[in-house]
This record gives C-alpha cells, sequence and structure tokens, in this order.
C-alpha cells in the first residue's frame, strides 16, 4: 500500500455519526436492494442535467426561440427555469414534453435598465453549483447592468466555494463573503478579456466562456492553471457550437486562451437533450454487479459527455461493455486489478468505488481509483463517504485527498444504514453495494431527486429488488 495514503478508521475519522433511524413507513425512510437481484434489460435514465442547464442558460441569453425536448425532471433543472421566471424570460411548454425559451440577449451599453438600483433580484438555484456559477457569471456581465442581483441556494450549496471565479469578475462581485453563496452581483458591461487564475471547477471556465458567448463581436478568455474535470468544458464548448458561437483554444506559458465569437443564436431545430452519462453508469454498473445485462439507449459512442468513459473502465475490470453509435450495454462481474486516473471523470468515481469493491472479492488483489481531488467540494466530501461505507462492509479502504485504494476484509454480515449525507451520488453508490451485501441501506434516499428522481421506481422496473 502507497506509503501516503492512511487507513480508513470509520470510529476515528467520524466519531459523532449517530445512525438513521426513521421508521419503515415514513417517505424518507433508509431504503436499499436486496443481492437477489438482477438488473437486466434496457433501463431508462434521465437526460442530461449538465447538458440542459447549459442550454437553458444560453437559450435564455440568445437571440431568438429555442426549443426543448426531453428535458430532465430533476430538481436542479427545476430550481433553473425558477430562476428564469425571476428574470422574466418567457419558458412555456408547447406540444408534450417541449418547452420552449424566448432569449433576452444581454442589453447593449446605452441601453441601461435598472443602473444603481439595490432592489436585489433573488435567484435561487438550489443545491446546484453549476447553476450558481453560470448566472453568477452571467447576471454579471451584461445581463442587466447596474441591476443588483442575490444569487443564493440551499444545502449543500451553503457550503460550496468559488473565490476564482468571484475575483475573475471582479467588479461586477458587491459582496461574496468567503467566494461562495449567497452572492450579491451587479450586472455590468463585459471587458473583452477576462482571466480566471487556478479554476477550482471546470464549471468556472464554463460560467466564463457561456457568459462572454452571449456578448457580439470577439472576447477572450486567459485561463492560467490547470482545469479541473476538462471533459465538463469539452461539454460547454459543443452547446456553444449549438447557438453558432465558434470558440479557439491554444496552449500559453500559463495555460490556455480562449477566444469566443458570439453572439448567441437560436438554433433551428428543437434540441433534444441525450441520456446522462452519469446515471447511465450507476446503470450499467447495476447491470454488471448483479449478473445482468443493461442497455442505455439513445447514448452512443459520438457522446462528448466525458463520463461515457464508463464503458473502458467496465472494461479493464474484466466486464463486457461497449458503446455502439447509438446505446450502451454491459454485463459480466468485475473481477481485474485496476489503477483507474479519473481526474477528468471525477463524478464516475462512486459507481466505480463500488466496481471496484466487488472485484477485490472476485479474486483482485487492490483497486485504486486516483484523480478524485474534487470530491471533497462536492455535495459532501465524497472520498470520505465512500471509504466510510465500504468499510462499514468490511473492506480495507485507504484514502487520502486524492485516491481511494480497496482491498478486500472480512464482510459485515449483519443489517446496516449507511450514512450519505444527502448526496445523490452517494445514495447511488452506495445502494449498490446492497447487490453485493444483504442487508444494506442508505439514508436519506430521497436525495435522488437533485438528478434522477425516478431511481428507484427505474432500477426496480429493470428488475432490483427492494429490502423488505
Amino acid at each position: 500500500m502507497a506509503a501516503h495514503l492512511r487507513r480508513y478508521n470509520p470510529d476515528v475519522d467520524q466519531p459523532d455519526e449517530q445512525p438513521v433511524n426513521e421508521p419503515d413507513d415514513h417517505p424518507n425512510a433508509p431504503r436499499g436492494w436486496s443481492p437477489e437481484t438482477r438488473v437486466t434489460g434496457e433501463v431508462q435514465v434521465p437526460t442530461s442535467k449538465s447538458i440542459a442547464q447549459r442550454v437553458l442558460v444560453l437559450g435564455a441569453q440568445c437571440e431568438g426561440v429555442t426549443r426543448y425536448a426531453a428535458l430532465p425532471d430533476s430538481a436542479d433543472v427545476a430550481d433553473l427555469l425558477a430562476c428564469m421566471q425571476v428574470l422574466q424570460v418567457d419558458a412555456d411548454e408547447g406540444l408534450p414534453g417541449v418547452v420552449t425559451i424566448q432569449g433576452r440577449p444581454p442589453l447593449p451599453p446605452d441601453g441601461l435598465g435598472g443602473t444603481g438600483n439595490d432592489d436585489a433580484l433573488v435567484l435561487n438555484v438550489g443545491e446546484s453549483a453549476t447553476a450558481a456559477r453560470i448566472l453568477t457569471a452571467a447576471v454579471g456581465m451584461g445581463g442587466r447592468i447596474g441591476q443588483l442581483f442575490r444569487i443564493e441556494g440551499r444545502g449543500s450549496l451553503e457550503r460550496r466555494r468559488s473565490l476564482p471565479l468571484m475575483r475573475a469578475l471582479g467588479r461586477a462581485i458587491e459582496e461574496a463573503g468567503d467566494g461562495g453563496w449567497p452572492v450579491l452581483v451587479r450586472g455590468t458591461q463585459a471587458p473583452l478579456e477576462l482571466t480566471l487564475t487556478d479554476p477550482c471547477s471546470s464549471q468556472e471556465v464554463s460560467a466564463l466562456l457561456m457568459a462572454l458567448a452571449a456578448q457580439p463581436g470577439e472576447r477572450h478568455l486567459n485561463v492560467t492553471g490547470p482545469v479541473p474535470s476538462g471533459s465538463y468544458v469539452d461539454l460547454t464548448l459543443d452547446a456553444l457550437s449549438t447557438f453558432g458561437v465558434q470558440v479557439s483554444s491554444e496552449t500559453t506559458d500559463q495555460g490556455m486562451r480562449f477566444t469566443i465569437g458570439g453572439p448567441l443564436i437560436a438554433p433551428l431545430d428543437a434540441l433534444r437533450i441525450e441520456p446522462d452519462a452519469s446515471a447511465a453508469a450507476v446503470a450499467l454498473a447495476a447491470g454488471c454487479l448483479s449478473g445482468g445485462t443493461v442497455r442505455i439507449d439513445g447514448l452512443g459512442a459520438d457522446s462528448h459527455q466525458g463520463d461515457l468513459r464508463i464503458v473502458e473502465h467496465l472494461q479493464a475490470l474484466g466486464c463486457d461493455a461497449f458503446a455502439d453509435s447509438q446505446f450502451l450495454e454491459a454485463s459480466g462481474a468485475p473481477s481485474a486489478t485496476v489503477d483507474l486516473d479519473l481526474t477528468d471523470t471525477p463524478d464516475l468515481a462512486p459507481p466505480l468505488a463500488v466496481l471496484c469493491a466487488a472485484a477485490t472479492r472476485a479474486g483482485a488483489e487492490i483497486c485504486r481509483l486516483r484523480g478524485l481531488g474534487t470530491l471533497p467540494g462536492k455535495e459532501s466530501s465524497r472520498i470520505e463517504v465512500l471509504a466510510r461505507g465500504l468499510t462499514t462492509l468490511g473492506w480495507e479502504v485507504a484514502a487520502d485527498a486524492d485516491s481511494l485504494t480497496i482491498r478486500a476484509g472480512e464482510a459485515r454480515l449483519d443489517p446496516v444504514v449507511l450514512e450519505t449525507h444527502g448526496d445523490h451520488r452517494m445514495v447511488f453508490a452506495l445502494s449498490l453495494l446492497g447487490l453485493l451485501q444483504e442487508g444494506v441501506r442508505v439514508s436519506q434516499p430521497e436525495a435522488v431527486a437533485k438528478s434522477w428522481p425516478g431511481y428507484w421506481d427505474d432500477l426496480a422496473a429493470a428488475g432490483a429488488r427492494a429490502l423488505t
């Protein structure tokens, strides 16, 4: 075991965590899957909230009308649509499943509206850090010059930080505390050039690219230092291309320089949001862990979602997995030793941690996941929560700020409720452990509403059996 890792000890690392004890008929009572389960066939997963949030904000700032099909039914998207109502962006349901948005391009400097107005418009983004960062940049650069906005949220967002973004926006930020939310932002004229130094999230890069793209003419964004989870910037560039914006980039001594040519123009055809690759990873993992064969339609090898790399990671673990042009499919139990770098796709770490745990019980000596440095700043401290859950069930886990190393241990046989801290991705991952071991339930199962409200029903429809 690497010398810089420390053995995870749940009694020492989180001594104050209390067991969950909701009555069985409580709507938020712990839930779990039985290992007497085979998840197989086509699994319905939600469409991508990462894509949806990007294209909704772009549509709100573009010239023309944008139509959206298959928006995800998630709390994050619902909160973003509510913010658009506050911003007086018309979002109407037309045909079944189709939402239409009439864009409102940024006002020119001579069209000032609300200059000096200290009655802040309140935008509540819920728990979505993506929406918080994108809207902070959008309203700070030309949304309504002079208007004051208060961007706030709830729950885990109150612990999130984005100081590099706040510094990049400069005088648009009137009150930011320690770089988190709530934040007061006043609309200012967008500069021709911006610099973002040492971003803590790819969302900061995406937010500034999108805000600059809403402006007419050429703008530049300089990014110094590495970009975490860079695959999500590629997703943003793809969305900008859909709205007629060409972005070029070049490597500099300090990092990257982007050249953005706006404005945003509404696409002629309705945008159909593709299935979410992060949710697909959970469903594919469920199939492999339970002895089934899972297929995800509508998501294929040509997708720009970075989490499509779940296919190659499943292959590395010894599963049978492939991506066709129109679908993904996976089967076969994980069994191989792996050392996976998830720097660009850290959201794959939760399901992969469970797959690695299964592999060690099938004979793999050791499995390691690295490149996880952004996980402690998510909805929960995900490295710690995963380590605690696995250790509680008998695996030997070593963890540091960037990695998890997993070995098989003596399995715990008594029933247990694993704490998820209300983090949707922890609910997904820790509930999958129930496919390996009897009596595993998770706390706060309702947290899945953030990204996949139908998780429990959709996996049950594919054969997952709930604990009774």
